[in-house]
């Protein structure tokens, strides 16, 4: 009946209430059971008192057991033999993922069982041992204990989550070391990490490849050591998720964290909860999710700067319309980025920034947005330190602004100069509401206004005194003046006279000037116009210098050549004389002896050969002939730019070309 009672079943819970255990059978019955049962997935026999007995017959189930993922035995005076057998079946139990075996009996023989079973187990994440023999006094593990829970978190290639036992009080943080190695999550929960702790768990988080997600939880974790934590976020690239919840971290740490992920290109996630963070580092988180970068979300629920925190986010989303911003203690800078942040929202109307001890510098960032922003209607400003100044540059904005209706400034600093601001502001703006004091500051101020008042009426008796007294002087020497005005007058008609003559000289000369100027103006230009005219002759001479040399040398050397022409030429004539005089004397032979000739064949024919011979040199005559002149008609079309030189060539070269038989 039971085994067909628990295969509709997938959770079983047997905690014990009122004093009802199933004791040591109960559990056999249930472990019978459970060896085929394949829907529950989650048992809780918390407090049933199943012994080591009771513990060994659910192990034996566990062994063949497929379904199950979670098991509670916590409160069961199980012993080191009961947590044998529960170890035993987790080396062969490939399902089972969290076990509790808290308050129970175990010693260092059943956590040394847990610990070997884990070096080979694969599928535990979660494990609880808190609260047992091999623990010393609380929940502080002894330092047996403590080698046993390292070997395990080395050993064991999971997530593993020993529930408040891991690395509670931890020994030897190099055995976390090497565990970060081959896991993806590390928790840490209720521990005490020093600085120097944490320094080597940031180093070995900065080259992790394997650790997705950090989950540190009541760590004692302060500002230097999450400085230390935000050293190794700058250089990982693994972890996405980041959980520091409960610890002492406060503005500074969580500046630094906000600096490391300003960088990170990983992180999406970072819970915060329950800290020491204050408004500084709430900005400073603010400033840095809403950058579009990569991290998405910031918790910081459970600390001081967490509602500021909100805020700014919110007046990035426009989505509030009421800001309260009151009992802070803001730094200056920080205070002046909300500012800056609400010159661009277009949804809050109503600002509540009382007692945060502003100044007249952050009156003044208020002034500039009342400047730039006009959906706000109302601004509380009281119980601050705002002086005169401040006073002043805010009534000077509101002149401008056509939407703030109230603006309270009540428990401030501000004086009477201040407070005339105000009050000027009021008369040019009636419809504006202006609290700038309570009933004893107004009648404070009244006095100070009627003093002030008081002052300025005497101040002013004094002044009419002494104008009156200066009027009787002016009387006097006015009179004085009048009887010195009369003379003057009469010097001045007699200069009258006089400056009529220079005027009429000065007219005369001026008449002159203006003719000698005009004729030295004439002759100026006529000098300038003469200069140029010698400056071109001058370069007219020296070109015409330069063409006559040029044109001598070219003569002499066009004379040298004629001359050697000349010379070649009658060579020439002379040869070809002689030569025609031979062929003369030898037609005349060749015609006497024609008869002779006839018989005498080969003598013709030698003949013949030395006819054509001499046919050849006449030819090559006459070409050489040919060339000459081609070199006298080239020197001619050089020098057809002069005349008188190309007549010269003329007359020197036709009777040439003449004697030959050529025509120019």
């Amino acid at each position: 009946m039971v085994t067909e009672a628990l295969n509709k079943e997938t959770e079983i819970c047997l905690k014990a209430f009122s004093g009802h255990k199933i004791g040591i059978d109960g559990a056999k019955v249930l472990a019978c059971a459970l060896k085929t049962n394949q829907t529950i997935t989650t048992i809780n026999l918390n407090g049933n008192g199943i012994g080591d007995d009771g513990a060994k017959a659910i192990a034996n189930a566990l062994e063949t057991n497929r379904t199950i993922t979670s098991i509670d035995l916590r409160r069961n005076n199980i012993g080191d033999e009961g947590t044998k057998a529960v170890a035993r079946a987790l080396e062969t139990n490939y399902t089972l993922s969290s076990i509790f075996l808290h308050f129970n009996n175990i010693g260092n023989q059943g956590a040394e069982a847990i610990a070997t079973a884990l070096k080979t187990n694969c599928t535990v994440t979660k494990i609880g041992l808190t609260r047992n023999k091999f623990s010393g006094e609380g929940r502080n593990i002894s330092d047996e204990g403590k080698r046993i829970i390292d070997l395990a978190v080395a050993a064991n290639k999971n997530n593993l989550n020993l529930c408040s036992d891991a690395f509670t009080g931890i020994q030897d943080v190099d055995a976390l070391i090497t565990a970060m190695k081959t896991i993806t999550k590390c928790v840490l929960i209720n521990t005490d990490i020093d600085v120097e702790d944490m320094k080597k768990i940031a180093m070995g988080l900065r080259n992790n490849g394997t650790i997705t997600t950090l989950h540190f939880v009541n760590n004692n974790i302060d500002n230097e050591s999450a400085k230390e934590l935000a050293t190794a976020l700058v250089e990982n690239d693994t972890i996405t998720n980041v959980c520091i919840t409960w610890n002492n971290i406060g503005d500074e740490g969580a500046k630094e964290i906000a600096t490391a992920l300003s960088t990170n290109k990983s992180v999406t996630n970072l819970n915060l909860v329950s800290n020491d963070i204050g408004v500084n580092g709430a900005l400073a988180l603010a400033d840095v999710i809403m950058k579009d970068g990569t991290l998405k979300e910031i918790k910081l629920s459970g600390n001081v700067g967490n509602d500021l925190f909100m805020t700014m986010l919110a007046v990035r989303s426009n989505t509030m319309t009421e800001l309260k911003l009151e009992n802070t203690t803001i730094e200056t800078e920080n205070m002046k980025r909300i500012i800056n942040e609400l010159c661009r929202n277009k949804t809050i109307t109503t600002i509540h920034f009382g007692n945060n001890k502003l100044d007249d510098e952050i009156a003044k960032e208020i002034a500039n947005l009342l400047v730039n922003n006009d959906t706000i209607t109302t601004i509380h400003l009281n119980n601050n330190s705002i002086g005169d100044v401040g006073a002043k540059v805010m009534a000077t904005a509101l002149n401008n602004n056509k939407s703030v209706v109230t603006l309270n400034l009540k428990q401030n600093n501000i004086g009477v100069i201040g407070i005339l601001a105000l009050v000027e502001l009021l008369i040019s703006n009636p419809k504006l509401n202006v609290e700038f004091s309570e009933e004893k500051e107004i009648v404070e101020t009244a006095e100070k206004l009627k003093r002030y008042y008081e002052d300025t009426q005497n101040k002013i008796v004094l002044i009419e005194s002494e104008i009156s007294s200066k009027k009787d002087l002016i009387t006097q020497q006015s009179e004085e003046l009048n009887l010195k005005d009369n003379i003057i007058l009469q010097k001045d008609e007699e200069l009258g006279k006089a400056e009529a003559l220079i005027h009429k000289l000065e007219s005369e000369i001026k008449s002159n000037e203006g003719i000698i100027t005009q004729h030295a103006d004439e002759l100026n230009f006529t000098s300038e116009v003469l200069q140029r005219k010698e400056e071109e002759l001058s370069k007219a001479k020296a070109m015409k210098n330069e063409l006559e040399s040029d044109f001598t040398s070219k003569k002499e050397a066009i004379t040298q050549q004629a001359d050697e022409l000349s010379s070649t030429i009658l060579q020439k004539d002379e040869a070809l004389s002689k030569l025609k005089s031979e062929i003369a004397s030898q037609e005349d032979i060749i015609e006497q002896q024609a008869e002779e000739l006839a018989s005498k064949r080969d003598i013709i024919h030698k003949k013949d050969k030395e006819r054509r011979r001499i046919d050849k040199m006449k030819t090559e005559l006459e070409m050489d002939i040919a060339l000459k002149e081609a070199v006298i008609n080239k020197q001619a079309k050089k020098l057809s730019a002069t005349d008188v030189v190309s007549d010269n060539i003329k007359e020197y070269t036709d009777p040439l070309l003449n004697m030959f038989g050529f025509k120019g």
